[in-house]
């Protein structure tokens, strides 16, 4: 089975996370290829080298990226519907009723955001042949499904609370808001690299791809952004994974 994970940005001025994984007996896998953008996954850019720039999400330079076998779901870090989301969702209200008081609530679509980004994602999969798969309406063949990271890594590492590595949070988490600015750095990426060493339990390669960072090193803040959206292109990619 090979699964695409997208950490889909809402608006096209961000950079979308893409992840390729393939796994023989539905659990363990490897990863295939991973970039912090639609660029560089298609052109094989990988690291914390050159920063990430946004663009339109193209399914089908994505896909041709992955040509050697066929792609059996694409799963998306981003609501997505067949029409406009124009607000909060049933999905969104029963997600934050049970992640609320973990942490992970979700964030509240609305007609601009995601907006037409969604729209057009979800009929180019259906055109390029992946259903999305809703509830009652579940897809088992090629298919195009959304994901929540927070709460698989809630799940995956059998959390209580959602996970600190986010770099935008990092002055917000109370494990980490109370530290001088260069501790605060350190527990950050620390937390970053015991996340991606977790992640490694089922995805035997992922060192080639994510290989760990220094926490003595002060990165900078797009650097960090760009190895967390590969982190959560992945998680996207295991859940996607799991579902199948």
């Amino acid at each position: 089975m090979r699964v695409l994970g997208i950490d889909a940005a809402w608006t096209v001025t961000q950079p979308s996370g893409v992840c390729l994984i393939n796994s023989e007996d539905g659990y363990k896998c490897n990863l295939e290829r991973i970039a912090s953008s639609i660029y560089g996954f298609i052109n094989k850019q990988e690291g914390l080298f050159s920063k990430p720039t946004g663009q339109k999400i193209s399914l089908k330079k994505i896909l041709e990226a992955c040509k050697e076998t066929n792609v059996h779901c694409i799963a998306v870090d981003m609501p997505l519907s067949e029409k406009l989301i124009t607000g909060r969702r049933s999905c969104e209200r029963s997600v934050s009723k049970v992640y609320g008081s973990k942490g992970a609530a979700t964030h509240s679509p609305n007609i601009n955001c995601p907006g037409e980004v969604s729209v057009h994602l979800v009929n180019e999969a259906d055109e390029l042949g992946y259903k999305l798969s809703l509830l009652g309406k579940v897809e088992r063949g090629n298919c195009i499904i959304e994901v929540y990271p927070h709460t698989s890594i809630i799940e995956y590492l059998e959390l209580d609370y959602r996970y600190e590595y986010k770099v935008s949070k990092k002055n917000k988490y109370m494990s980490l808001r109370t530290l001088k600015p260069k501790d605060r750095n350190e527990k950050l990426v620390n937390n970053i690299n015991n996340l991606v060493l977790h992640l490694g339990q089922r995805v035997s390669n992922i060192s080639e791809h994510l290989p760990e960072l220094d926490p003595q090193i002060v990165y900078k803040g797009w650097q960090l952004k760009a190895y967390e959206d590969m982190i959560d292109s992945l998680v996207s990619a295991l859940t996607g994974l799991d579902y199948l």
